[in-house]
């Protein structure tokens, strides 16, 4: 009976310690899952602002392209003035 009340300690003890080792791994899974999350939580961050400098610039771009066509149109229009100038005269 006795051997029998020290084998249960032994086990009881062997469990407790398992159950401890389980509870230490489940600790660790829950710290790199949070790390993980906080990770894509940044990465998800990090996208909405390269979105947004996307799309600011390809306004730019587009606001740039304007100019240049404005601007390729007025020299196209003052080389016209000038040609019709120099044939008049």
């Amino acid at each position: 009976m006795k051997t029998e009340i020290v084998q249960k300690d032994t086990d009881i003890d062997n469990l407790t310690r398992k159950v401890a080792d389980l509870n230490l791994v489940n600790e660790e899974r829950i710290k790199l899952i949070n790390d993980l999350e906080a990770q894509i939580a940044k990465l998800t961050s990090d996208i909405v602002i390269l979105r947004s400098n996307c799309k600011m610039i390809y306004a730019e771009s587009i606001q740039n392209a304007t100019k240049l066509h404005d601007a390729e149109s007025k020299i196209a229009d003052e080389k016209r003035k000038y040609n019709s100038f120099v044939a008049k005269h």
